[in-house]
C-alpha cells in the first residue's frame, strides 16, 4: 500500500507541475517584443537581436496551442492515469512486469507532456535563433516563397521571350514563294521564271531546316522543361504554404492526442515528426537552397530573356538564326547556360530536401512513437 501511495502522489504532483506548465504558456508575460511573451527572457534577447521577425509568427503559434491546449492537456493527463492505473494494478496482482510497463508508460506520458510544453521553445530556437546564427536575419518561410514567386515570374519571362520568337519563325514559315506564268506566247520566259521560283523555294527550306535544326527545337525543348519547371516550383509554393496552416492543428494537435493513447502511440509519433518536418525542417531547407542560388539565377534568366528579346524583334530577325554563329542561336545557348541554378532548384534541390524530410520524419517517429523502448533501456542501465 507504501509503494501505491507513492505512486499516486507522484501523479498528483506531475499532474500539478503539467498544470503549472500549462498555465505558464497561455498566460502572457512581461516582455518588450510583442508575440514573443511565451518565450523566457533569455531567448526573447536573442530573437530581438536576430529575428525581430519570428515574434508574430510565435503568436500564431501561441495562438493555436491557446486554442487547442486543453485537449491536448486532457490526452496528456489521461495517458498519466493510464499509467497510474496500471502501476497500481501491477502492484495489487503483485506483478513485476506489469509494474514495469506501468513505469514505461509514465516515462511516456512525461514525454508528451514534455513535447506539448517545449514545442514553442522549440520553433523560437529553430526559427527565431539558427538562421540568424547561420544564414542571416531571414524568415523561412518569407524567404523561400519570395523566392519561389520571383524564380517563377523570371521563368515565365523567359518563356515568353522564347515563344513570342518561335511563334514569329513559324508564321514567317508559313509563307512560299511561287514564281511562274501561263501565256502560251510567253513559254520560254515563264520555263525560266518558274526555274528561278523553284531555286528560291529550294533555299528556303534550306533555310527553313537551318533555322528549325539550330533554333526551333532546341527551342521548344527548353519551353517544355521551363513550363514543367513552373508547375514544380508552384507545387513547392503550395506545399509550403499548405504545412505553414495545417501542420499544427492538423497534424501536431491530433499527433499528441493519438501519441497519448496506447495502441495509437506509433501514428502520433508519426503525426508529430510529419508536422515538425514540415513545419520547421522543410521550409528552412528551401530558405537556405533558394537564398544562395536565386539571385544568380534571376540575374541570369533575365539577361538572357532582354537578348533574346533585342535580337528577335523586327521583320529581319529571322535572319538572326540562319547559322550556329548568328545571334539568336547564341542567345539561345546562353539562355540554356543560364538556367543552372533553375536546374539546381528543380532537380538537386527537392530531391535533397524531400531526402531530409524522409530522414527527419523516420527518426523522429521511431523516437517520438518509441520513447518507452528508450526509458526502459535507461531504467534498466541505472
Amino acid at each position: 500500500m507504501k509503494k501505491i501511495f507513492k505512486i499516486s502522489l507522484m501523479l498528483i504532483i506531475a499532474m500539478v507541475l503539467l498544470a503549472a506548465a500549462h498555465a505558464s504558456i497561455l498566460s502572457p508575460a512581461s516582455s518588450s517584443q510583442p508575440g514573443c511573451s511565451t518565450l523566457p527572457a533569455s531567448i526573447q534577447s536573442i530573437v530581438a537581436g536576430t529575428e525581430p521577425w519570428y515574434c508574430p509568427i510565435n503568436a500564431q503559434i501561441g495562438a493555436v496551442f491557446e486554442k487547442y491546449a486543453s485537449l491536448m492537456w486532457i490526452a496528456v493527463l489521461i495517458s498519466f492515469a493510464i499509467a497510474g492505473t496500471i502501476y497500481m494494478g501491477g502492484a495489487l496482482a503483485g506483478s513485476s512486469r506489469i509494474k514495469n510497463f506501468g513505469i514505461a508508460e509514465l516515462y511516456e506520458a512525461t514525454a508528451t507532456g514534455v513535447i506539448v510544453g517545449i514545442f514553442l521553445y522549440v520553433c523560437a530556437v529553430v526559427f527565431g535563433i539558427l538562421p540568424g546564427i547561420t544564414v542571416g536575419p531571414i524568415n523561412p518561410y518569407a524567404t523561400a516563397l519570395h523566392y519561389i514567386t520571383q524564380v517563377i515570374s523570371q521563368a515565365q519571362s523567359l518563356y515568353a521571350s522564347l515563344f513570342f520568337i518561335y511563334f514569329k519563325i513559324q508564321y514567317y514559315f508559313s509563307y512560299s514563294l511561287t514564281v511562274g506564268g501561263t501565256v502560251s506566247v510567253l513559254e520560254g520566259i515563264a520555263k525560266i521564271l518558274a526555274s528561278i521560283g523553284g531555286g528560291e523555294n529550294i533555299a528556303l527550306a534550306i533555310g527553313k531546316f537551318a533555322i528549325s535544326f539550330l533554333y526551333l527545337d532546341p527551342s521548344m525543348a527548353l519551353m517544355n522543361i521551363i513550363s514543367d519547371g513552373i508547375m514544380l516550383l508552384w507545387a513547392e509554393y503550395y506545399l509550403i504554404v499548405f504545412f505553414a496552416v495545417a501542420a499544427i492543428p492538423v497534424f501536431l494537435i491530433p499527433g499528441v492526442v493519438f501519441r497519448a493513447i496506447i495502441p495509437t502511440r506509433a501514428l502520433g509519433g508519426m503525426l508529430m515528426a510529419i508536422a515538425i518536418t514540415f513545419y520547421l525542417i522543410v521550409p528552412t531547407m528551401f530558405a537556405v537552397a533558394f537564398y544562395f542560388t536565386a539571385p544568380n539565377a534571376l540575374h541570369q534568366m533575365n539577361t538572357a530573356a532582354t537578348l533574346l528579346n533585342k535580337f528577335g524583334a523586327g521583320q529581319g530577325s529571322i535572319t538572326n538564326a540562319l547559322t550556329p554563329a548568328s545571334p539568336l542561336v547564341v542567345q539561345l545557348k546562353n539562355a540554356q547556360n543560364a538556367m543552372a541554378g533553375f536546374w539546381l532548384m528543380l532537380l538537386f534541390y527537392p530531391v535533397l530536401i524531400i531526402a531530409v524530410a524522409y530522414a527527419a520524419i523516420t527518426q523522429l517517429a521511431a523516437f517520438l512513437g518509441g520513447v518507452a523502448k528508450v526509458g526502459g533501456r535507461m531504467r534498466s542501465f541505472i
